[in-house]
């Protein structure tokens, strides 16, 4: 049991973290059940050298699970103090990066509204504040809840969004701004040396394999790698740092004393390594790999017995003991699935191809060592040399297997998305992205050292040559038509939870490789019939979708003739999430209906849409308030702008129409299918100012109509964190999830 001590507990808190994190309480109650299914069987069915281990994973499991809700619970009630506020804030800027048209801030409060505070805050804006790490910026901002699960696995307690449109701010540079703001400045002159010698998507893919900034690589390319699923090849992971631990061991391969050349190994390595984790920002995926190759190093200099697994299981336990949300980053999941997809179904496939081809070639080469004037050494060394390289390639193909079979449903959970083709892929593209992280790196690196700058170019060249070969490949198999396969919310937990009961079950009857086989077909069918049920069950499908946004309303209309946005209100922090769920469903709009009557503009999530998404026909009603970024961007789609008391009929499908019609600068929605019919009602809106003639089977608003007549109306469904006014009496409410009308 001690010799993977850390692999059982680690991978359990790993395990048990995500599944409360994701799940909620329907998490914590499978895991709970998982942990006395364990114990149980430990005590009545297990041997004497596994039982320990079942209880230890067991008590893992059950103290994972309380020190979440305990973690979770003191973070939420430190939270409340500022929250949905407007405050003034000095903070100290420790790092920032920006999109195409935001930039995201992340601030060490120090003081809200001059009382010394300690939080960690996301300000987004689309002001350049000209700050660096360090600088001292003072602000006004509404303080909100943290609803983006990467940025809660940053451990941020608010995001932040300026009170006005622009930011109101003052700013004070850093005359000292301390060690830790080497890496930040390492990483800048980096990025700057790549975007000058290598422009366009190329440099941003340069950026993003070498630095892990993400942010840098525009959208239309992260669709295509989401796409082909190849998302992982992207992350920061042990890719990466294995090949920087290789150079330093290539460096000091030649070293003569072999005790100095550990020594001075496994120090540069754990150095290189921690820097390098630095520079990247210190991201999950990246620590996760860093820390397996210290943990490996190391063992191996003192002449230890390194334990891979043991590495995963230890490497785990830091990321997630001091902050259990950190499971809420994506990439780092899917690091450590593709790394113990490696190390537990590899081994399967290594045992195969020496039981096929190892054991005869072994035999022959013992034959030419013993009569090698009988034997024809130069078919053998032939024989020898394809037997290495076919090695070679076997390998490459079935890590990348293996790394896909391990990721699979992670993508199919968090993207929607799956493509049966990907290890195809993964096989021509994975080994150009490590040629590519290493030519990117050394030019960035070679172009600030004098006399040397000039090789830099040539480096340069190379890489954007590469980087173009990979962009050209994935963009067209992205376009390749029938091959991605998406996935339902619903259905997915459905398959997961049968997966859950069928190993549990296994686990309790009878553990071995025969079982573990039929248990992984029985996942994979009821997985495939999952997918197919989803297309039938939503093939020709009419519905009207309310996404939850805060306070206000973000309502998708989805036919087979395409997708529309009928509105976009909601709380500023909530952008994100809305964001997440538009992409889940398209990435482009037919039509985009801008309401009117927003008196904030700094909450509206119309120029965010116009800016990231590709929208065919905008609808805007202009007046005053309407701010001129919006207008700026919806005149340069397919725009038409709805005048006071103008009437507007778009056919939304072959049986679903919408009546737009304004009533005194504020404009309804009337969606209807001759049968079912929706009213969708702006903030401001008033009770007299609706047609008598119109009764709706659903009336959707966030904001309470004063003498309204409720016989008149249906359902209410209410789009407000605020508490349903008394006059609405019982109304569905769009807080937590999405409330879907369907049409024919």
């Amino acid at each position: 049991m001690t010799r993977r001590l850390f692999a059982y507990i680690g991978l359990s808190m790993l395990i048990t973290f995500s599944v409360v994190f994701y799940f909620g309480i329907y998490g914590a109650v499978c895991a709970l059940s998982s942990a006395v299914v364990i114990f149980i069987f430990a005590l009545l069915k297990a041997d004497k050298s596994k039982k320990r281990v079942f209880i230890l994973i067991s008590a893992a499991i059950i103290l994972s699970m309380s020190y979440f809700q305990v973690y979770s619970s003191i973070k939420e009630i430190n939270t409340q103090k500022y929250m949905n506020k407007s405050v003034s804030v000095t903070a100290e800027m420790r790092d920032f990066h920006r999109t195409r048209d935001y930039y995201f801030y992340e601030l060490s409060c120090k003081t809200i509204n001059s009382t010394p505070e300690a939080y960690k805050i996301l300000l987004k804006t689309s002001s350049d504040v000209g700050a660096e790490y360090g600088d001292i910026i003072t602000c006004d901002v509404n303080l909100n809840r943290i609803n983006n699960n990467y940025y809660k696995s940053r451990n941020f307690d608010y995001s932040a969004s300026p009170v006005e449109y622009i930011l109101n701010y003052k700013l004070e540079k850093s005359k000292d701004r301390g060690i830790l703001y080497i890496p930040v400045f390492i990483r800048d002159k980096l990025t700057y040396s790549l975007s000058v010698m290598i422009p366009g998507y190329a440099g941003e893919l340069c950026n993003t394999v070498t630095l892990g900034d993400k942010y840098q690589l525009s959208e239309n390319v992260y669709k295509q790698f989401r796409a082909t699923g190849l998302t992982y090849l992207i992350v920061i992971s042990g890719l990466h740092m294995s090949l920087a631990a290789s150079l330093i061991f290539f460096l000091t391969k030649r070293l003569k004393r072999k005790r100095a050349a550990r020594i001075i190994r496994g120090v540069s390595i754990v150095l290189f390594i921690l820097t390098y984790v630095a520079v990247t920002g210190f991201t999950p995926s990246a620590m996760r790999s860093g820390i397996m190759i210290i943990v490996l190093y190391i063992g191996g200099s003192l002449r230890f017995k390194a334990d891979t697994v043991n590495s995963l299981g230890f490497a785990a336990m830091l990321l997630t003991a001091g902050n259990p949300l950190a499971v809420g980053d994506v990439g780092m999941l899917m690091s450590f699935s593709s790394t113990a997809g490696i190390l537990f179904i590899h081994p399967y496939f290594e045992r195969f191809f020496e039981t096929k081809f190892g054991i005869r070639i072994k035999n022959q080469l013992a034959l030419k060592e013993m009569a090698a004037d009988n034997i024809d050494i130069l078919r053998i060394s032939f024989k020898l040399f394809c037997y290495r390289l076919l090695r070679t390639v076997y390998v490459i193909f079935t890590v990348s297997i293996c790394a896909v079979i391990a990721i699979t449903p992670l993508t199919l959970m968090f993207y929607g998305i799956a493509n049966p083709f990907v290890i195809i892929y993964s096989v021509f593209v994975s080994p150009f992205i490590s040629v590519l992280m290493f030519f990117s790196a050394f030019a960035s690196v070679i172009w600030y050292i004098p006399f040397l700058s000039f090789l830099a170019y040539g480096l340069a060249v190379i890489a954007q040559m590469i980087a173009v070969w990979i962009l050209t490949c994935v963009g067209m198999i992205s376009r390749i038509p029938y091959v991605t396969f998406y996935s339902y919310p619903e259905l997915m937990k459905l398959w997961l939870l049968c997966t859950f009961i069928i190993f549990a079950f296994v686990i309790v009857v009878k553990l071995n490789r025969r079982n573990i086989i039929i248990a992984s077909g029985l996942s994979v069918f009821i997985l495939t019939v999952n997918v197919c049920a989803g297309y039938i069950m939503n093939y020709d499908k009419t519905e009207l979708r309310v996404i939850p946004a805060g306070n206000g309303s973000t309502i998708l209309f989805k036919s087979p003739e395409g997708v529309d946005l009928l509105s976009s209100g909601g709380s500023a922090s909530m952008y994100d999430y809305v964001s997440e769920e538009l992409h889940r469903n398209t990435d482009s709009f037919n039509l985009f209906v801008v309401q009117s009557s927003w008196e904030k503009p700094d909450v509206r999530f119309a120029p965010y849409i116009l800016g990231e998404f590709d929208v065919e026909k905008v609808l805007l009603y202009y007046r005053y308030n309407t701010s001129e970024r919006v207008y700026r961007l919806a005149s340069e789609k397919d725009y038409r702008i709805i005048k006071d008391n103008e009437s507007v009929d778009i056919r939304l499908s072959e049986n679903v129409t919408d009546k737009i019609f304004n009533v005194n600068g504020h404009t309804y929605q009337y969606i209807t299918d001759g049968e079912t019919s929706a009213l969708i009602a702006p903030n401001s809106a008033k009770a007299y100012e609706i047609p008598s003639d119109i009764k709706p089977d659903y009336l959707i608003l966030n904001k309470e109509i004063k003498n309204l007549d409720r016989s008149k109306f249906g359902k209410v469904i209410w789009c407000s964190n605020k508490y349903v006014p008394k006059n609405l009496g019982k109304a569905a409410l769009a807080k937590s999830e999405d409330y879907t009308i369907s049409f024919k």
